[in-house]
């Protein structure tokens, strides 16, 4: 394992803690006293993030209390060294070495596949499916893509610590069937595991979830709005899924569909 993949490690083991980052920014910093191969620069980036955020949740807790009267001068300070901050962040951001070494590789290699700066700290992509990444604590947090992409999230964790993907398409469910388990199984098309269904799970997209948090765990998923119904999602007959896969195990078997129940 490389010192960056050992640092990637420790900062995707604990996204909360600072700590690993910030320790992370000083080996980068060290390794390029002379700013000539990125790496000093990759660690101002994720210092400017780490104070942008804590300035952010200072000034949220600010504004409900001391400061609900007015503005005065702690607060013109904060707002000065925000709005700087922010103007630095752009500045990284902004140098095309730069968001292209900070960003996973497979989000902007291959044939029709482009990568721009759009309102930092996000980038815009273009192929594969993939729609905006963004930047938090100075790494790729957070994907905004299609289903099909998830094909590729195994290796995008692998270079970015990801808690968040919004999903432009839902992801297509294969249902499979155990004798030996309690509901029928499900995984995502193009995946190997399977996973048994709860039966207190009745709609669509409550079984997505439910795959999806399975297969790619310390990940928060959001799902595109269902089309018609005003977003509402199609309710989820367990039952009937259970009967046709037992009549299909049935068919394919042999066996009598009394025998392929479970008991």
């Amino acid at each position: 394992m490389s010192d960056h993949s050992a640092f990637l490690a420790a900062i995707a083991a604990a996204p909360e803690d600072t700590a690993p980052r910030r320790v992370y920014a000083d080996w980068l910093e060290e390794n390029d006293p002379r700013q000539e191969t990125g790496d000093w620069h990759r660690g101002q980036f994720i210092r400017v993030q780490l104070e942008l955020e804590r300035l952010r949740e200072i000034g949220e807790v600010k504004r409900k209390t001391q400061w609900l009267d007015g503005p005065d001068d702690e607060w013109r300070r904060h707002t000065d060294r925000t709005e700087f901050l922010g103007h630095c962040q752009s500045m990284l951001l902004r140098e095309p070495r730069h968001f292209v070494n900070w960003t996973p590789a497979i989000l902007h290699s291959g044939s029709g596949v482009g990568i721009r700066v759009g309102a930092p700290p996000a980038v815009e992509l273009t192929g594969k499916g993939f729609k905006s990444a963004r930047f938090r604590g100075g790494f790729v947090e957070v994907l905004t893509c299609s289903a099909d992409c998830l094909a590729y999230l195994d290796a995008i964790r692998a270079e970015a610590p990801i808690r968040e993907v919004e999903l432009l398409t839902p992801p297509i469910l294969e249902y499979g069937f155990d004798p030996t388990a309690s509901g029928p199984s499900v995984r995502i098309r193009g995946r190997d595991k399977w996973h048994t269904l709860p039966e207190n799970i009745t709609e669509d997209d409550e079984a997505e979830l439910f795959v999806l948090k399975a297969e790619w765990k310390g990940i928060t998923f959001h799902l595109p709005p269902r089309e018609g119904g005003g977003g509402a999602s199609a309710h989820l007959d367990l039952a009937d899924v259970r009967d046709n896969l037992i009549a299909r195990l049935a068919r394919q078997t042999g066996v009598p569909e009394d025998q392929a129940r479970p008991r």
